[in-house]
């Protein structure tokens, strides 16, 4: 298999670096006598960016740099909305902020020239044969309470059932490169314990979760309508370092 070196220019909580084997690397660095105020003004700057209806492209451009930084500034790279779709994630507290490298930068922007990005709900994609279709759903949790939500909208159990029915409609269409990941938790084993599915356990880290006991490693489920040699019903996917 040919491998691409892929550069991730953002933090993000509940990456796939470790599925991917892929690492990430910041350089660059700013500071500000008063960081804090400095991130929160940015917050809303972007906020105002992000729910405005048109954009010129200047702005559009201020926004995805906008975006960069509070990523990185902002505690554990998380991204979360409030109830009026407004990005309200805390401020990192830490004064130097690792915030982007240009090489990254300019290498990503090359290799997404082709790329068409979408933002639309899972099930008014047009799906093809042939592409190898992953799929990274907000993960399902039995709990009821704590951090759940990551958008204005939530992703719920009917969401994650009719997920799992468009998964397996594609596989009777024909789709042979079905990807998914989710928790390791009954529900998921029941909507995706198929015969056609392999169900491969997966030991990740977590170092967001409103419970101590919840961070470092945890288990999750890659579920795919393939087989391969590392991938075996039932088998354990190590973490990558």
């Amino acid at each position: 298999m040919m491998s691409v070196n892929v550069p991730t220019f953002l933090k993000w909580a509940g990456g796939k670096q470790q599925l991917l084997e892929r690492y990430e690397t910041f350089l660059g660095h700013a500071s500000s006598e008063n960081a804090q105020h400095y991130y929160y003004e940015r917050r809303t700057e972007f906020n105002h960016l992000k729910l405005a209806q048109r954009l010129p492209k200047k702005k559009m451009l201020r926004k995805a740099a906008l975006f960069i930084y509070l990523n990185k500034a902002c505690f554990n790279g998380l991204y979360r909305e409030n109830l009026l779709g407004e990005f309200n994630v805390p401020f990192n507290g830490e004064k130097e902020a690792n915030l982007f490298n240009e090489d990254v930068l300019r290498t990503a922007s090359r290799l997404l020239q082709k790329v068409e990005l979408k933002c639309s709900d899972f099930r008014k994609v047009d799906y093809h044969k042939g592409e190898v279709t992953y799929f990274d759903p907000p993960y399902w949790t039995e709990r009821t309470t704590g951090f759940t939500r990551y958008t204005a909208v939530d992703f719920l159990k009917e969401d994650q059932i009719d997920l799992a029915k468009l998964f397996y409609r594609l596989h009777l269409r024909g789709n042979r490169s079905l990807m998914l990941s989710n928790t390791d938790t009954p529900l998921i084993h029941h909507l995706y314990g198929k015969p056609q599915f392999t169900l491969s356990k997966i030991a990740a880290r977590r170092a967001i979760n409103s419970e101590g006991t919840g961070r470092g490693k945890i288990y999750e489920v890659l579920i795919t309508n393939f087989r391969s040699a590392k991938n075996e019903v039932g088998g354990t996917i190590c973490p990558t370092k």
